[in-house]
Parts: C-alpha cells; sequence; structure tokens
C-alpha cells in the first residue's frame, strides 16, 4: 500500500473538517436572518389583507345599513358579528365576510377586534381618536371603523406603520392611520372608515 493509498483510507482530516464548520457558518449567518426577513415579511401580508378585507366589508355594510359594524374575536354571540353573521338589521345584505375574525387574522395570535366608534364602542376607549396626518390634524373621535391587533410585536407593528403611514409626520406610534401601543403585550390599531 502506498502512502496515498492510506491518507485515502484516513477519512477527512481536522483542517477539512474545521474548513466544512466555517463554511455551514458562513451560510447559516446568511440564511437565518433571511428566513426573519420572509416570516415579517408573510405576518405584515396577513395583518394587511385583513385589512383590505374590513375595510371593503366596513364600506359595503355602512353603505347598506348606515351604520358602523362590530366584528370581536372574542365572543361569538351574533350581535358582536355584525359582518359575519346573519343579522335583522334593516337593510343588512351580508354576510360582508366569509368568516368570523378570528387568530389566524393576527399573525401574532391574539384577538382581532372591529371597533364601530373612536371613543369604544363595548370593547375598548380609544379616546385620543386618530391623527391621519400627523400631530397638528385634528383628531377623529366619534362614530368610524378602527381594527385592533392585540400582542402585536413593536417590530411587527413599525413595518405595518412602514407599509400604510410611510410620509407621516410625527411618532409613529401615536399619528397617521396606524397607532401601536405597547402596553399589555401590544395594541395595534388601524383607521378604516370614519
Amino acid at each position: 500500500m502506498t502512502a496515498r493509498d492510506s491518507r485515502v483510507q484516513q477519512g477527512l482530516s481536522l483542517i477539512d473538517l474545521v474548513i466544512a464548520l466555517v463554511i455551514l457558518t458562513l451560510i447559516a449567518l446568511v440564511a437565518v436572518p433571511s428566513i426573519g426577513v420572509l416570516e415579517d415579511d408573510r405576518d405584515v401580508e396577513r395583518i394587511l389583507g385583513t385589512v383590505a378585507r374590513l375595510e371593503q366589508a366596513t364600506q359595503k355594510h355602512r353603505r347598506d345599513t348606515g351604520r358602523f359594524a362590530v366584528e370581536d374575536s372574542r365572543v361569538a354571540e351574533p350581535v358582536r358579528h355584525q359582518l359575519s353573521a346573519r343579522q335583522g338589521t334593516k337593510g343588512w345584505a351580508g354576510p360582508y365576510l366569509d368568516r368570523p375574525l378570528g387568530p389566524a387574522d393576527n399573525p401574532a395570535g391574539g384577538l382581532v377586534i372591529l371597533h364601530a366608534s373612536f371613543q369604544g364602542d363595548l370593547a375598548v376607549p380609544y379616546e385620543r381618536g386618530f391623527r391621519i396626518n400627523g400631530p397638528n390634524s385634528p383628531p377623529r373621535r366619534g362614530p368610524g371603523q378602527f381594527v385592533s391587533f392585540h400582542d402585536v410585536p413593536e417590530h411587527l407593528a413599525r413595518l405595518v406603520d412602514d407599509a400604510l403611514d410611510r410620509g407621516v409626520a410625527g411618532s409613529w406610534q401615536r399619528y397617521g392611520r396606524v397607532q401601536w401601543n405597547g402596553a399589555e403585550g401590544g395594541s395595534l390599531m388601524i383607521h378604516l372608515l370614519d
């Protein structure tokens, strides 16, 4: 047996293993952040898709009934699912949504609630209102539609804000169509209709 044959039979050297580990580590360093970005993009698209569905449904409901609707993922009573469950309201021509709001509509897994007032409905008071055009614009209060997504982390809320409120002056958390409150796990609120 020659010296070359004995080297082939011994397998990989320590240097070969170190080089392979370095290459695998570099691949992981590039791939893992990319996967996180893809997941964030998917989550933003889910929220924006829910917002688009709700905008269309609330506009049709408002046109048909003259009222703002409530849709609440916390409860099953039809009175809290005015877009997805049969209603006795005059002019109601729904359902306006193919299913009630639920966890599938919130990538963070929290509640999703469509509110019929900027000052609160049976759910949560929101007295600050929405300053759609920045800190110097008058707040939108009273009857209107906004949706709240609960348990949304700040980084995801920022991405949604970037998609919907680009260029609005003032704090990203307080002004524009998208607002975020970090208390109690993070509530992302998005103005739909007034």
